[in-house]
This record gives structure tokens, C-alpha cells and sequence, in this order.
């Protein structure tokens, strides 16, 4: 029989087309430069900038600007001069969309970042899509940015989180309808309001505001002997762990007064259409004029 040399032809181009040396596609430096780290009085988190109508504004999670003022101070994270990241104080107007989207926007008095390629998109999405998310898991930076005056860094970069639409939830909010997405991926704690982008990163369609959770019981070691019988529910689920030459079966509480749970992360990510962001923008178009020679400013 002769080889199916078309199929196989197909194959190794179809390979070639997904190699990550053929033209691969990432999030480009303008994303990252649009993407900061916050702080607020309720922790550290994610915002970033988008454009609209020649203006820019400052989008996050509600969450993150909760029991704020409506003109009030948010502390932005950037290098300084001596290459150090700072805390710097960027007074700023707080808008905040209906229950239950979770976006605000925050109308600065200048201009934060460049204005890089970033398109908002609403819709047009199908399942299944690879979406990524860009942000501060932890409070952590990205190491390759580097503190350089009028360059895409005097800000830190952050983390790439990647997840696939999963599904789409709508409701009520006020007399408007409200859009959820619904992601397969991983949240972190810091990442709240990060840009959920395409992933050639040229448009976001949503903004990150937190994970499921599920909860589970703390389970407590119990030593057994090697050759004690173990069910393959045991083995399957993990529960049979080995340390210091110890063998120990994990178990869960017996009685309700010795249960003990502990938060899991179950993967499913809520994120809010990035439509509630230009519905609020349009509201309050108070942002600062984009200017195309924009440099940023090192933190003093």
C-alpha cells in the first residue's frame, strides 16, 4: 500500500501553521503598556486604559473602589528614575456600573498611559474561544519591563492568565441587560479588573471580577503500614501520600463538630462585558484628551 503522502503532507503544514516559530501570535507590547497595578483600601488589583472618542479612561473591577469617594485618591504602581517602582497618588473621579457588573471607571486628570492598539469588542464571540487576561497575580511584576522615559515599561508589565469562553450569562441590571462571561481558566487574587483580550491582543472583550469558589474539607493524615489494603478510591483521589519513609491515608472529619473547610479554586472565572465599561463611559465622557506624542512620567 502506498503511504497516504497527501495526509501526510496536510499534517506536517497543519503543524507548521501552530508551531510557535510560524508566525505565532502574542499580546503586544501596547497591551501591556495600557495594563497597571492599583491599590485601593480594600487591596491590590488591576486596572487598565481605554480609549474612547479621543479620550482616555482608567477601567477596574467595582470591587476594588468600593466605599470610595466619587472623587477620590488611587495609588498607581511605576518606576522611578533610579529604576525602583513607586506608589504614586493619581487623584481620580470613581464611576461604577448597576448591581451586579462589577466594572467601575475612573476618569484621571491626565492622560496615564500611551495609546496603544486596544479596541473595545461586545459580542461576535463563539465558544470555545482562546481569550487571555493580563494582570498583577499577588502583587507580582513581570521582570522584563524595564523603567525607560517615553518607552512602553515606566509602568511594570504584568502576568498572562489564558482562558477559553466557557459561557454567557445574561440578567437584569437596572433597566438594562446585563453580560457575563463566563471563562475556563485560573484566577488569582491582584488580577481583579484585569482586560480580558483576543489573543492576538488586539481587542478586550471583558473585564476579570473574581472566580467560583468551591469548598472542600481539610483532610488528616493518618500513618498506615505499606502493605495495608487501600481502596483504588484512595489511590485515584490522592489520598495515599508518602513522607519520611511514613505512609499516610487522608482522611475526613468523622463528626460535624471536627469539620474544617478550606476555599478551592474551581476554575471558573466571571468576567463583565466590556459594553458596561463604554455604557458608563458615554454617561461621564470626562476623560483626559489623548495625545498620539504621549510620554509617561517616571514616579517621582
Amino acid at each position: 500500500m502506498q503511504p497516504a503522502r497527501p495526509l501526510v503532507l496536510a499534517l506536517c503544514l497543519l503543524f507548521a501553521l501552530h508551531s510557535p516559530d510560524a508566525g505565532a501570535v502574542g499580546i503586544p507590547r501596547s497591551v501591556y503598556s495600557r495594563v497597571l497595578m492599583i491599590q485601593t483600601v480594600n487591596g491590590q488589583g488591576t486596572g487598565f486604559t481605554l480609549d474612547v472618542d479621543g479620550k482616555q479612561y482608567l477601567v477596574t473591577a467595582k470591587h476594588m473602589v468600593a466605599g470610595l469617594q466619587p472623587e477620590d485618591t488611587i495609588q498607581l504602581r511605576r518606576y522611578d528614575a533610579a529604576g525602583h517602582l513607586r506608589w504614586v497618588a493619581n487623584k481620580m473621579k470613581i464611576f461604577k456600573c448597576d448591581d451586579p457588573v462589577d466594572i467601575a471607571v475612573l476618569v484621571p486628570r491626565e492622560q496615564l498611559t500611551i495609546s496603544g492598539p486596544l479596541e473595545p469588542l461586545s459580542g461576535n464571540l463563539v465558544f470555545g474561544a482562546d481569550l487571555y487576561f493580563v494582570g498583577f497575580p499577588f502583587g507580582l511584576v513581570n521582570e522584563s519591563s524595564e523603567p525607560r522615559l517615553g518607552g512602553a515599561a515606566t509602568s511594570p508589565f504584568g502576568y498572562i492568565r489564558r482562558a477559553t469562553l466557557s459561557a454567557i450569562k445574561s440578567g437584569k441590571t437596572g433597566h438594562a441587560v446585563s453580560i457575563e462571561l463566563i471563562l475556563d481558566g485560573y484566577n488569582l487574587g491582584g488580577l481583579s479588573g484585569s482586560p480580558v483580550v483576543l489573543n492576538d491582543g488586539s481587542k478586550v472583550v471583558a473585564v476579570i471580577s473574581g472566580f467560583q469558589p468551591d469548598y472542600g474539607p481539610v483532610l488528616t493524615p493518618k500513618e498506615i503500614r505499606p502493605d495495608e489494603e487501600t481502596t483504588p478510591e484512595d489511590r485515584g483521589s490522592g489520598r495515599i501520600v508518602q513522607k519520611d519513609g511514613h505512609t499516610y491515608r487522608l482522611e475526613e472529619p468523622k463528626e460535624l463538630k471536627d469539620e474544617r473547610y478550606v476555599m478551592l479554586n474551581t476554575g471558573i472565572v466571571h468576567a463583565w462585558d466590556i459594553s458596561h465599561a463604554l455604557d458608563l463611559i458615554r454617561l461621564h465622557p470626562d476623560g483626559p484628551k489623548v495625545a498620539a506624542d504621549f510620554k509617561p512620567s517616571l514616579a517621582p
